[in-house]
Protein backbone atom coordinates (compact mmCIF):
# COMPACT_ATOMS: atom_id res chain seq x y z
CA UNK A 1 0.00 0.00 0.00
CA UNK A 2 1.75 3.37 -1.12
CA UNK A 3 0.96 6.37 1.03
CA UNK A 4 2.35 9.78 0.42
CA UNK A 5 3.19 11.20 3.87
CA UNK A 6 4.92 14.63 4.35
CA UNK A 7 7.53 15.20 7.00
CA UNK A 8 5.61 17.88 9.01
CA UNK A 9 5.87 19.42 12.26
CA UNK A 10 2.81 18.08 13.09
CA UNK A 11 3.52 14.35 12.36
CA UNK A 12 4.81 11.90 15.10
CA UNK A 13 8.92 11.74 14.15
CA UNK A 14 8.62 7.97 15.87
CA UNK A 15 5.91 6.97 14.19
CA UNK A 16 6.89 8.30 10.36
CA UNK A 17 10.13 5.93 11.14
CA UNK A 18 8.58 2.92 12.06
CA UNK A 19 6.23 2.85 9.40
CA UNK A 20 9.22 3.60 6.79
CA UNK A 21 11.18 0.73 8.46
CA UNK A 22 7.76 -1.33 8.23
CA UNK A 23 8.14 -0.26 4.41
CA UNK A 24 11.19 -1.10 4.01
CA UNK A 25 10.34 -5.16 5.22
CA UNK A 26 7.62 -5.05 3.62
CA UNK A 27 9.32 -4.17 0.35
CA UNK A 28 11.90 -6.87 0.96
CA UNK A 29 14.43 -4.09 1.03
CA UNK A 30 15.59 -5.63 4.46
CA UNK A 31 15.71 -9.19 5.80
CA UNK A 32 14.06 -8.98 9.40
CA UNK A 33 12.16 -6.67 12.02
CA UNK A 34 15.22 -5.39 13.81
CA UNK A 35 17.61 -4.22 10.87
CA UNK A 36 14.72 -2.57 9.64
CA UNK A 37 14.39 -0.48 13.11
CA UNK A 38 18.06 0.02 13.10
CA UNK A 39 17.77 1.46 9.54
CA UNK A 40 15.40 4.03 10.26
CA UNK A 41 16.51 4.64 13.63
CA UNK A 42 13.04 3.08 15.56
CA UNK A 43 13.11 0.15 17.47
CA UNK A 44 11.37 -3.32 16.53
CA UNK A 45 8.41 -3.16 18.83
CA UNK A 46 6.94 -0.26 16.86
CA UNK A 47 8.16 -1.75 13.33
CA UNK A 48 5.80 -4.46 14.31
CA UNK A 49 2.62 -2.19 15.25
CA UNK A 50 3.92 -0.09 11.69
CA UNK A 51 3.77 -3.20 9.98
CA UNK A 52 -0.15 -3.90 11.63
CA UNK A 53 -1.25 -1.01 10.96
CA UNK A 54 0.27 -1.38 6.83
CA UNK A 55 -1.05 -4.50 6.85
CA UNK A 56 -5.03 -3.20 7.63
CA UNK A 57 -4.92 -1.22 5.05
CA UNK A 58 -6.66 1.38 6.89
CA UNK A 59 -5.71 5.00 5.67
CA UNK A 60 -7.69 7.09 8.05
CA UNK A 61 -6.44 5.58 11.06
CA UNK A 62 -3.03 5.20 10.10
CA UNK A 63 -3.16 8.89 9.94
CA UNK A 64 -4.63 9.58 13.35
CA UNK A 65 -1.17 7.63 14.57
CA UNK A 66 1.20 9.83 12.11
CA UNK A 67 -0.55 13.15 13.53
CA UNK A 68 -0.08 11.26 16.84
CA UNK A 69 -4.31 11.52 17.35
CA UNK A 70 -4.10 8.01 18.50
CA UNK A 71 -0.90 5.94 19.81
CA UNK A 72 1.08 3.60 16.96
CA UNK A 73 0.70 0.66 19.47
CA UNK A 74 -2.75 1.26 20.28
CA UNK A 75 -3.91 1.75 16.29
CA UNK A 76 -2.18 -1.50 15.61
CA UNK A 77 -4.10 -3.13 18.43
CA UNK A 78 -7.15 -2.29 17.57
CA UNK A 79 -6.86 -3.29 13.99
CA UNK A 80 -4.69 -6.61 14.37
CA UNK A 81 -7.57 -9.00 13.35
CA UNK A 82 -8.30 -7.19 10.20
CA UNK A 83 -4.85 -6.79 9.75
CA UNK A 84 -4.69 -10.71 9.58
CA UNK A 85 -7.46 -11.40 7.00
CA UNK A 86 -6.56 -8.82 5.09
CA UNK A 87 -3.17 -10.26 4.66
CA UNK A 88 -4.44 -13.43 4.23
CA UNK A 89 -6.86 -12.75 1.63
CA UNK A 90 -4.23 -10.67 -0.47
CA UNK A 91 -1.93 -14.07 0.20
CA UNK A 92 -4.83 -16.26 -0.95
CA UNK A 93 -5.16 -18.15 -4.06
CA UNK A 94 -8.14 -18.25 -6.29
CA UNK A 95 -8.65 -21.86 -4.95
CA UNK A 96 -8.11 -20.73 -1.38
CA UNK A 97 -10.41 -18.15 -1.94
CA UNK A 98 -13.25 -20.44 -3.31
CA UNK A 99 -12.72 -22.68 -0.45
CA UNK A 100 -13.02 -20.41 2.35
CA UNK A 101 -16.37 -18.26 0.92
CA UNK A 102 -17.81 -22.40 0.87
CA UNK A 103 -16.93 -22.64 4.87
CA UNK A 104 -17.48 -19.11 5.86
CA UNK A 105 -20.94 -18.60 2.93
CA UNK A 106 -23.89 -16.27 4.17
CA UNK A 107 -22.00 -16.01 7.79
CA UNK A 108 -19.48 -13.47 6.19
CA UNK A 109 -22.52 -11.52 4.42
CA UNK A 110 -24.47 -11.40 7.69
CA UNK A 111 -21.67 -10.59 9.80
CA UNK A 112 -20.60 -7.58 7.17
CA UNK A 113 -23.87 -5.98 7.68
Amino acid sequence: MLLHIENSPSVNPAVLKAVTAARLLAAGMVPTVNVAAASCGSNPLYVRAAVTLLKAENPDLLDQALHGRVSLLRAAQQVKRVAALVDAYRRATERDLIQAAKVVGSTFAVAAE
